[in-house]
């Protein structure tokens, strides 16, 4: 039979006690991660506001073209610089969380379970555009990382089932 003596006692206790303070830390750094994930997602975000929420809708369901020609010829800097605005914005909001996901610096789930879809609806919306402005500047990463996101949304509903939630612009236009 093992004899423990107060000296092995102490010591098996003290190592014990290691052990829960070491994962009492990293439990702890990793909420705060994660806490600081959530806080960089929600600065990145466009701000709910009334006027924010409408310029999303702007361009989603008012602004009125499906080419980049017809872009530059109804809504380009020029010609409508307020629509331009909107749809630049809301351009760099995807690729800001794109450019975040991709790096790691916010985890996916975080847009996904906040907007599952948008990325992909945005990102079907734009991509005349998109494609114009690599055009434009001889750039063809050009909001690369906006169509990065769209593609990965796309594998996580895909990995949940819900694959037949990923419709095409012109099919939601239509409801």
């Amino acid at each position: 039979m093992i004899e423990l003596n107060i000296e092995t006692i102490s010591i098996i206790l003290a190592c014990g006690s290691i052990i829960v303070g070491v994962a009492s830390v990293v439990d702890k750094n990793r909420r705060e991660i994660k806490t600081r994930e959530a806080n960089l997602f929600m600065q990145s975000r466009p701000n709910a506001t009334k006027e924010g929420l409408k310029s999303l809708q702007e361009v989603m369901i008012r602004q009125d073209w499906t080419t980049w020609d017809e872009y530059k010829e109804k809504y380009s800097s020029k010609v409508n610089p307020e629509a331009a605005a909107e749809v630049v914005y809301i351009t760099g909001v995807f690729q800001t969380w794109g450019v975040l996901v991709r790096e790691k610096l916010i985890d996916p789930k975080l847009i996904y379970r906040t907007f599952p879809r948008a990325p992909i609806r945005y990102w079907e919306r734009l991509k005349p555009y998109v494609m114009g402005v690599r055009e434009l500047y001889g750039n063809p990463h050009e909001f690369d990382a906006f169509e990065w996101l769209d593609n990965k949304m796309k594998e996580m509903l895909k990995e949940e089932g819900k694959g037949e939630l990923i419709k095409t612009f012109k099919e939601r236009r239509e409801i």
